[in-house]
């Protein structure tokens, strides 16, 4: 057994801890995670969302080089349907749009926006599907 096998553990989370990006979304009291999936620093990489209920609901990009961060949220997902009606309050009809906007949409991109504005501010923010 080497004396350096403890380290290579250290090194490996670091690593992991590394590739890691986390937004505050503090009006819904959780954060936005995600891992690096492809990429390498100074180019293009991709991330996927980690979330035990809603993994599948988006993921997101970012082209260092262009500084644009594209977060694509999968509207044909049922994770991000799950998720738009959980932020819906109880009774509200989760079909309308104006529930959408009002519940999901506004209060998403005003949350991505800031987050993205005070850990990236020379980067260009792109919301799509």
């Amino acid at each position: 057994m080497s004396w350096t096998q403890p380290g290579q553990g250290y090194f490996t989370e670091l690593n992991e801890a590394l590739s890691t990006i986390s937004f505050p979304f503090p009006k819904w009291r959780m954060k936005l995670v995600f891992k690096r999936t492809s990429g390498k620093d100074g180019g293009v990489q991709k991330y996927e969302f980690i979330h035990k209920d809603y993994a599948n609901a988006l993921y997101m990009t970012i082209d260092e080089p262009k500084k644009v961060i594209d977060m694509n949220l999968e509207y044909s997902d049922e994770d991000l349907e799950q998720w738009t009606d959980d932020m819906m309050p109880k009774g509200a009809d989760t079909e309308d749009p104006k529930n959408q906007d009002k519940y999901w949409n506004k209060p998403f991109e005003s949350q991505l926006k800031a987050a993205v504005k005070r850990q990236y501010p020379k980067f260009k923010l792109s919301i799509g599907g």
